[in-house]
């Protein structure tokens, strides 16, 4: 931390009741202070510029100068860890994930006024957010739309580390994933030969917002699951904030299914219960993904998907804005390769390149 044994925040929000809340919460525990307070985006800029916080918290919607814009600022000149406030509605879920593929480590939900469960909740979610993103490598990745990919199976050089054929591709992210998975998934071809499958620790309400924004950016098409939702090549789903995604059937005819069974590891949807879902189907063969974020969600079902003969690759520290996740599947022996993000794409091609 800059100077300081406690973590030095700078809120910035148009709403008085708002910036009062978050500072007598920030104020109810001793490793946090409120060093300054804006208005809007124009007077965050500056005060990031004069006070030097270690985080931001930062409304989406304000006048004069908007959250994200001052994020496009902010991530270019002053690049800093900042924590977005949405509102739950599909304007505000639109901007938030643009936020957060622009730089944003992550978001909070508004609290309502009203709700006293729910400001509980969103305030211990916000100090854990705020507390992780010390450790957090905030970056600016600019996006690859459709008309700029470069990646091509004839690109793919070199002999896989794994043998094939495979039938499904998993993918796990939490913090720092929806800019990860905005990247990657632009990278993949049209003609991918099998199925995507894809956790992203998000609420609900969020991730058909996100899946849809993912579509507009990649070839293969995108989707939120749905329950009974058949899988194919060239298609990838997002699981829906606050349910399981499992994958059934067969090897060669999978579907989804949705749980709203208990959270594991304190997230629901969780990367565990897609990865062992798919160990049980008969003959499967498994590349699994494990990208950044915090915690260990995907280390026990990367287990039960190692033991089926899957390869498990895993995004290493260098790119990774938080090394939770792959780090914990590595620490288990079951990763294979640690790859940096924008080497990613490249070894998923190899392995899944046609003859």
């Amino acid at each position: 931390m800059a100077g300081s044994t406690r973590i030095r925040v700078l809120i910035v929000d148009d709403s008085a009741f708002m910036r009062k809340f978050f500072e007598d919460l920030l104020a109810s525990v001793p490793d946090m202070e409120v060093i300054g307070r804006a208005r809007n985006g124009s007077e965050a800029i500056q005060k990031i510029k004069t006070l030097s916080p270690d985080v931001v918290i930062m409304d989406v919607e304000m006048p004069v100068m908007d959250g994200l814009s001052a994020l496009e600022v902010i991530m270019k000149e002053h690049p800093l860890p900042v924590i977005m406030v949405s509102t739950l509605t599909s304007r505000g879920a639109e901007v938030t994930l643009k936020c957060l593929e622009m730089g944003a480590l992550d978001f909070v939900q508004k609290p309502s006024s009203r709700d006293l469960s729910q400001i509980y909740r969103i305030g211990s979610e916000l100090l854990n957010k705020v507390r992780l993103a010390i450790s957090s490598k905030p970056r600016e990745f600019p996006l690859r739309g459709k008309s700029l990919l470069e990646t091509q199976w004839k690109k793919q050089e070199g002999k896989p580390l794994s043998k094939g054929p495979f039938h499904i591709l998993l993918i796990a992210s939490s913090t720092g994933g929806p800019q990860a998975l905005s990247r990657l998934l632009p990278e993949i071809p049209e003609d991918f030969p099998v199925p995507i499958a894809i956790v992203q620790h998000m609420p609900k309400g969020f991730t058909l917002s996100f899946a849809r924004r993912l579509d507009q950016l990649s070839r293969i098409d995108v989707e939120e699951a749905e329950q009974g939702m058949s899988l194919r090549p060239g298609m990838a789903v997002i699981a829906p904030g606050g349910l399981h995604l499992l994958i059934k059937g067969s090897r060669d005819a999978l579907f989804c299914s949705l749980s709203d069974s208990p959270p594991v590891n304190a997230v629901r949807p969780a990367a565990d219960c897609l990865f062992s879902s798919t160990a049980l189907i008969p003959e499967i063969k498994v590349v699994t993904v494990i990208l950044t974020g915090m915690g260990k969600d995907g280390t026990a079902g990367a287990r039960s998907l190692r033991e089926k003969g899957a390869f498990i690759l895993a995004e290493s520290a260098e790119s990774a804005v938080v090394y939770g996740m792959p780090k914990s599947a590595k620490n288990a022996g079951l990763v294979d390769l640690s790859l940096p993000l924008d080497r990613m794409a490249g070894e998923i091609m190899r392995n899944f390149r046609k003859p």
